[in-house]
C-alpha cells in the first residue's frame, strides 16, 4: 500500500491544507521550509505517531527538531523553530504516515519541492529540477564506485547526489560516499544538505558558491 501511495498527491494535500490554514504566510517557499523540517524529523522518529494527539505530537516533533538543530548547525540557525501549529503538524504527520519515506526508490524531498515550488518560479530563477528517473538513469550509466569523489557543480536540491548515494548504498549499505555539491542558490543548497542529512550523509562538502 505505502509503495503505491502517491508522494506528490500527499504533498499537494499538505500544500492546500497549510495554505488555507496558516494565516499571514502562504508563500510556498515558507510552507515548503516548514514541511521539510517535519520530513527531516520523520526520518529520525522511531515512534508510531498515529495514536498521538495534536499536543503530544507537536511536542515530539519540536523536541526532535531541537536535536537536529544542535547537530546540523550548518543547516539550521540557533533560533530556528517549527512554525506550524499542532493541528497542522498532525495533518502533515498523518499524510507522511501514508508514505514509505525511507524507500530509496523514492525521492520524497524532491517530490515536495516539485509540488511547492511552481514551474514558473523555478524557471524565473534558472532552477530546473531533474526528475528522479532521469538522474537515476544517468547515474546508472556512470556506475559510480564507493571510493569515487563525486562532484555536482550545479547541485540544486541534490537530486544527482541523492541518486549517486542511493546507487552506491544499494551495492554496499555501509558505504560512505565522497559527495561534493556546489550551487549559487543558498535556498537550494540548504535543501540539498537536508536531503543528504536525512540519509545519514555528511553535508560539510555542500557549498553555496559560484562554481564557474
Amino acid at each position: 500500500m505505502k509503495e503505491e501511495f502517491s508522494a506528490k498527491q500527499a504533498f499537494n494535500n499538505i500544500r492546500n491544507f497549510l495554505a488555507g490554514r496558516f494565516v499571514g504566510a502562504t508563500r510556498d517557499e515558507f510552507l515548503l521550509e516548514e514541511v521539510i523540517k517535519l520530513v527531516f524529523c520523520k526520518y529520525l522518529l522511531k515512534e508510531n505517531t498515529s495514536a498521538l494527539n495534536d499536543t503530544e505530537l507537536s511536542k515530539l516533533y519540536r523536541s526532535k527538531f531541537h536535536d537536529i538543530q544542535k547537530k546540523h548547525t550548518d543547516i539550521f540557525e540557533e533560533d530556528d523553530e517549527i512554525q506550524l501549529d499542532p493541528i497542522s503538524i498532525k495533518y502533515v504527520d498523518t499524510e507522511l504516515n501514508n508514505l514509505n519515506i525511507r524507500n530509496l526508490n523514492r525521492d520524497i524531498i524532491g517530490d515536495a519541492y516539485e509540488i511547492f515550488i511552481g514551474e514558473e518560479i523555478k524557471g524565473q530563477s534558472g532552477q530546473f529540477f531533474t526528475p528522479k528517473n532521469a538522474s537515476d538513469a544517468l547515474v546508472d550509466i556512470v556506475q559510480p564506485k564507493k571510493d569515487d569523489k563525486i562532484l555536482d557543480l550545479a547541485c540544486g536540491a541534490g537530486s544527482f547526489l541523492i541518486s549517486s548515494l542511493s546507487y552506491i548504498r544499494e551495492k554496499d549499505s555501509d558505504a560512505v560516499p565522497k559527495l561534493y555539491g556546489i550551487d549559487k542558490d543558498n535556498y537550494l543548497v540548504r535543501l540539498a544538505k537536508i536531503h543528504l542529512a536525512c540519509m545519514g550523509q555528511d553535508t560539510s562538502n555542500i557549498k553555496c558558491a559560484d562554481s564557474l
